[in-house]
């Protein structure tokens, strides 16, 4: 699960984690870089 946010904070990217979001990102993030982060993501052992 991922969390995309233009208002985040370290508090909530740490509630995010501890409820099993896998990645908290940031706006803007530019488009290759989403998509590299999603690909890790995907591709990753569990």
């Amino acid at each position: 699960m991922i969390l995309l946010t233009a208002y985040g904070t370290p508090e909530i990217e740490t509630e995010a984690r501890r409820l099993g979001v896998d990645a908290v990102l940031y706006k803007p993030k530019p488009l290759p870089e989403l998509a590299q982060i999603v690909f890790a993501l995907l591709n990753r052992e569990s």
